[in-house]
């Protein structure tokens, strides 16, 4: 009997080679698809939860917030709990966030569900599919993958106002949130089977400093951009009060005196930053 011709078909070893590609693909589309879909999605989840405009911009504020700031001390992680493991514990934190979202009968529930718990775990899959592309590729192999993870970036973008258009004017928002759980389930079927278990090369040190002044400079902005809603950018609507003492330094809003902070710590984050960068090299 002869040998099998090594020049035949070699789909099946293709597909798994870029399976990871695609885990992370999906993984990426999901968080991107979740904002875009939730910003169409408001008027239906005021009228059906009966909270108000204001309550719900503050949900989608929370929810960014929480994502910028925790992605970098959470990013650390993948030093220390190998990728295909934290993907999968990630994606069972964004499923629990996801059928609160979906089930929530108060405001209250779909702000824990949506903007903390999915928040949080947004704020992993960023550096795990990162990760993932780092592993599994080199050379010509990752730019191709990091390719699609930016074309999947704008699809993402793109699609969420319409998905979340379509469902909330002929079905419910709910199945918004219905749908991103089964395609959780699909990644981490997908992650079982192809992804390998491997700790990430990169030496990752957790930076204190740089975690906290990111922490401070981020919510410094989103929290003032926040506060213009009720008291406006930099002539202030009204006086805010604390504890019956009005605070209105220098005759200006407290937005645009936290948006300034915000900026101040981050920039002094970038020269934290690069003083750190200049005694590693030491």
């Amino acid at each position: 009997m002869s040998d099998p011709d090594p020049g035949g078909p070699q789909t099946p070893s293709r597909t798994r080679f870029w399976m990871p590609a695609v885990i992370a693909s999906m993984s990426m589309f999901l968080g991107v698809l979740d904002t875009s879909m939730m910003n169409v999605a408001v008027p239906s989840i005021v009228q059906d939860l009966n909270t108000t405009v204001s309550s719900m911009q503050s949900a989608i504020a929370v929810y960014s917030m929480v994502m910028a700031t925790l992605i970098i001390p959470l990013g650390t992680l993948r030093a220390a709990i190998d990728t295909k493991r934290l993907l999968v514990v990630t994606l069972a934190i964004y499923s629990v966030g996801t059928l609160m979202a979906g089930l929530s009968p108060t405001f209250a529930v779909l702000f824990l569900g949506w903007s903390v718990i999915e928040g949080i775990a947004a704020a992993l899959l960023l550096p795990i599919t990162y990760s993932i592309v780092v592993e599994n590729y080199e050379g010509s192999d990752r730019a191709k993958a990091f390719g699609a993870l930016g074309g999947v970036t704008a699809v993402g973008v793109a699609a969420g106002p319409m998905i979340g258009g379509t469902l909330t004017t002929y079905a419910s928002w709910r199945w918004g949130f219905v749908g991103e759980f089964l395609v959780v389930l699909v990644i981490v079927a997908l992650t079982l089977r192809y992804l390998a278990s491997q700790l990430s090369d990169e030496a990752i040190k957790f930076d204190a400093g740089g975690t906290i002044l990111s922490i401070l400079g981020i919510v410094g902005i989103i929290g003032g951009s926040l506060l213009a809603g009720n008291y406006g950018w930099i002539t202030p609507l009204r006086p805010l009060e604390i504890s019956g003492t009005l605070i209105q330094p220098l005759g200006l809003s407290p937005a645009i005196w936290c948006i300034g902070l915000g900026i101040a710590i981050l920039t002094a984050f970038v020269h934290w930053e690069l003083h750190q960068e200049r005694a590693d090299r030491r």
